[in-house]
């Protein structure tokens, strides 16, 4: 099992907007033998990660599959104009008689393409999924060939696919973070249709369809999308982005073991993603991509592409401690007024309201820990141990602080970290660290 998170990108400026951070405690996902979650979290705006765990392991992407699906529908749309909207098609008896989640359609009578979007979309209807890929590709082994080709166009190294709906078989499979790349190519490559995946329901035919993701969308402050997926192989699955004033995050979980879960570690996992996005301020765009070579019925041809999405910065933590500095006979005193709104700060009431209840929402496992600045030279994180520690003697007096080895963007240089901390205490001690001019990036041990 890896952890990772990132410092690089490191900037002076400081946020108000810090939120709740992964819980302590990783479950194992009872239908994934003794594998743990997959999860990845990145900022919208160029694709970096923000944390990951496991996030490069194979494993069933179950109905996150759909997002490539109408991916490919939305580009036969838009870019090559092969079919339309209002486009009825008919329905095969094969795409009939696909297992639930359905939507219904009997073979031989007509459906548009617009009422199948949207059934694969909120309900995550297999039959729909199965007519989109036959009307595109001729057959679903075709289509299921053209979405590995895509995949692999986009930077999507780890994943290959078998059919259209996600359904269990052998040689389909993804990773976390492929599925980041694919749903952050679904939001800004077809902005026009991704308000669909925030619907709570739509109507197909008269009849009402609610969405899938319901209870995420409804639960997190700025959700606005994309896909959930369950299987028996795959476990629970969710894709999901949220907006708030900091910026757009996109996680990705595999393999929960029940719907609950799947949708608290996605709520963790975002809180933490806000938490850290400040680390990375530039946009990166998206480089255009060329599939007109794949989307024929007979055509598996690739084309030479030489804009694939930017790589993402490999920067490290050395675990390399050089002392530890000696924090417990520190004297309790007050509480800084530090949530005192500054004039030049938005300040998120949603966060801050969690800031405030954290203690009775997270584990008080001491599972966390804080890395704390970027200094050139030890002395100068000594300078600063005090500084920090008196920002927050509630939550740090009595945790392990540590000088630590760190690169960033090819740079040595050095951070204080203060391990042995609670959910809370690590949450709480950044904000206050953050309003003193000073990053702090939160992380499990």
């Amino acid at each position: 099992m890896c952890f990772k998170f990132r410092v690089d990108g490191y900037q002076k400026s400081f946020s108000l907007i810090l939120v709740l951070v992964i819980s302590l405690t990783l479950f194992t996902a009872k239908v994934v033998s003794s594998d743990t979650l997959s999860m990845v979290v990145i900022d919208a705006k160029n694709g970096q990660e923000l944390f990951s765990q496991n996030d490069e392991i194979r494993r069933q992407p179950a109905s996150l599959t759909k997002m490539m699906t109408l991916y490919l529908t939305f580009y036969s749309i838009e870019v090559l104009g092969q079919i339309s909207l209002d486009q009825r098609v008919k329905i095969s008896k094969k795409a009939s008689e696909e297992p639930p989640s359905r939507l219904g359609l009997e073979a031989g009578k007509t459906e548009t393409i617009r009422n199948l979007i949207r059934s694969a979309a909120l309900r995550s209807a297999n039959d729909s999924a199965t007519v989109l890929a036959e009307v595109i590709s001729g057959t679903e082994r075709k289509f299921a060939e053209y979405m590995t080709l895509s995949a692999k166009i986009m930077g999507m190294e780890n994943t290959q696919f078998k059919n259209a709906h996600g359904l269990t078989e052998q040689g389909h499979y993804s990773t976390a973070s492929d599925m980041a790349i694919l749903a952050r190519r679904l939001m800004m490559d077809f902005p026009e249709y991704y308000h669909l995946f925030g619907k709570m329901f739509t109507t197909v035919n008269g009849n009402r369809i609610k969405n899938t993701n319901w209870k995420f969308l409804k639960t997190y402050s700025g959700a606005d999308g994309i896909k959930t997926g369950y299987t028996q192989a795959a476990g629970f699955n969710l894709a999901a982005s949220a907006q708030r004033s900091s910026g757009r995050v996109i996680g990705v979980i595999l393999g929960a073991s029940g719907s609950g879960e799947r949708t608290k570690r996605m709520t963790e996992m975002l809180d933490m993603g806000f938490s850290n996005i400040q680390n990375f301020p530039n946009e990166i765009p998206l480089s255009a991509i060329n599939l007109r070579n794949l989307s024929g019925k007979n055509a598996a041809i690739v084309s030479q592409i030489n804009s694939f999405p930017p790589p993402r910065t490999k920067s490290i933590i050395l675990q390399r401690k050089f002392h530890t500095i000696a924090i417990r006979n520190f004297t309790e005193v007050a509480r800084p007024k530090i949530f005192q709104r500054p004039n030049s700060l938005y300040l998120d009431s949603t966060v801050l309201s969690r800031i405030e209840n954290s203690s009775q929402l997270l584990s008080d496992e001491k599972d966390h820990l804080i890395h704390v600045g970027f200094y050139y030279t030890i002395s100068n994180a000594e300078r600063d141990i005090t500084k920090v520690i008196l920002s927050s003697i509630d939550t740090l007096a009595d945790s392990k602080a540590s000088i630590v080895d760190v690169i960033r963007e090819n740079v040595k240089g050095y951070s204080i970290e203060f391990e042995e901390l609670t959910a809370a205490q690590a949450m709480k001690a950044c904000a206050r660290i953050r309003i003193n001019s000073i990053d702090c990036v939160i992380s499990l041990r």
